[in-house]
């Protein structure tokens, strides 16, 4: 671990509470680098002390510190959050429908941005052009850029490790990103004008953790491929929930279920600080797509293939007019969703909830760590635990932190 001279660092790594969403590393004047350490993940490393008021920004924003969730709609819900209306929609594009993992809503609403002129771009990650398992920041300008960026990337990325140079250029610009990334920007606004003048629309996903490289290299040793001989790749899409794809120089390729691939290896990569995640559901977006899986006959999800469709939450009144005119394009369509099934088929979601404040617990005990999420509703979620789970989860967190 480097040295850490940021007392906001410092806390942070000391508690293996670092989201790598890049943060820090934007706003310090290049003093704090993002790089990859040993066991894969994207973490900062400073070289130079930082300046007060940068401190101040960075112990506010940190995803690892603190979280707030605003209940800025007419719905709330104690796992997820605020929303104003709730439907299933899909992209009416085909092929970015199913180049998508699941239906392409953000996708098809970053094209509409683009294509209206309503931002210059869209900030988000894609694949790295060097090392096609790992993620890299990402311009899209065009559709061509978009279909590119289109697909879940179950990888490392920090897309705020740059966001002063972005917004030094003047442009503006939508960003679609993880989480706690948007919990981080969204706190920004708060130190830095720019954000709210430059940034209109803040979009993301319902996310269940970011794994390690290392999550990655192991798809590629069950597919038989080796890294240096390999030209793409791609953790979901090409239908729904889609497959794992690893493309060799050769062009042959090799692929795995999305159940074999995220259930059966990448989440076991997962870090430390989504476990202790209050916000898996982006709830400080404009508007969130998830997931809109069908369900059997307990109500629990089915990953049989299929056209893809997304769960579609506007949480403020800019998602909700976006949302809308999106579809008064043509760029979407949408139809009703029953929300009281999104605890059955969001099963990981619900328990994470629930798990919060025994785990929150378990990392104080053991770490004297206090992150702040606050509009969470930690303690009346805790209530749907028995106290066997409550006091199981509580050690495992304990003997993890």
């Amino acid at each position: 671990m480097s040295s850490y001279s940021s007392p906001s660092l410092k806390k942070v790594m000391r508690s293996n509470l670092c989201a790598g969403c890049g943060l820090c590393a934007g706003v310090s004047d290049g003093a704090i680098t993002m790089g990859r350490d040993a066991e894969g993940f994207l973490r900062p490393s400073q070289s130079e002390h930082v300046a007060e008021t940068t401190e101040k920004k960075i112990e506010a924003c940190c995803p690892g510190l603190r979280v707030s969730r605003p209940r800025n709609a007419s719905n709330y819900h104690p796992v997820w959050g605020a929303y104003s209306e709730a439907h299933v929609g899909w992209s009416t594009n085909e092929a970015l429908r199913k180049h998508g993992s699941s239906g392409a809503v953000l996708s098809a609403i970053a094209h509409y941005l683009v294509q209206s002129g309503k931002v210059d771009f869209i900030l988000t990650i894609c694949d790295d052009d060097e090392d096609p398992i790992s993620n890299a920041t990402y311009m899209a300008k065009t559709y061509e850029d978009v279909y590119r960026a289109a697909g879940s990337r179950y990888a490392p990325s920090a897309p705020l490790s740059q966001i002063n140079e972005f917004l030094e250029s003047g442009k503006r610009f939508a960003v679609i990103a993880k989480p706690c990334d948007i919990s981080a920007l969204r706190t920004l606004s708060r130190f830095d004008r720019r954000v709210n003048e430059q940034v209109p629309y803040l979009l993301s996903f319902f996310c269940a953790g970011v794994p390690s490289r290392e999550g990655a290299v192991q798809v590629l040793e069950k597919l038989s491929v080796t890294e240096d001989d390999l030209s793409s790749f791609r953790f979901r899409g090409d239908g729904w929930p889609g497959f794992a794809k690893a493309v060799r120089k050769d062009g042959s390729s090799s692929t795995m279920s999305y159940s074999d691939s995220w259930g059966g290896i990448l989440s076991n990569y997962v870090q430390f600080r989504c476990k202790v995640c209050p916000d898996g559901t982006g709830g400080s977006a404009d508007l969130v797509c998830a997931d809109a899986w069908n369900s059997d006959e307990n109500g629990y999800p089915v990953f049989e293939d299929e056209d893809g469709k997304s769960l579609v939450l506007p949480r403020s009144d800019v998602g909700l007019a976006l949302m809308q005119e999106v579809i008064a394009a043509g760029s979407i369509e949408i139809g009703p969703f029953d929300m009281s099934k999104l605890i059955a088929i969001q099963p990981g979601q619900r328990r994470r909830s629930y798990a919060l404040l025994a785990r929150l617990l378990g990392l104080f005990l053991k770490r004297g760590a206090r992150p702040r999420f606050t509009g969470f509703s930690v303690f009346r979620n805790a209530r749907a635990l028995s106290p066997a789970a409550f006091l199981k989860t509580f050690i495992g967190t304990f003997r993890r932190a």
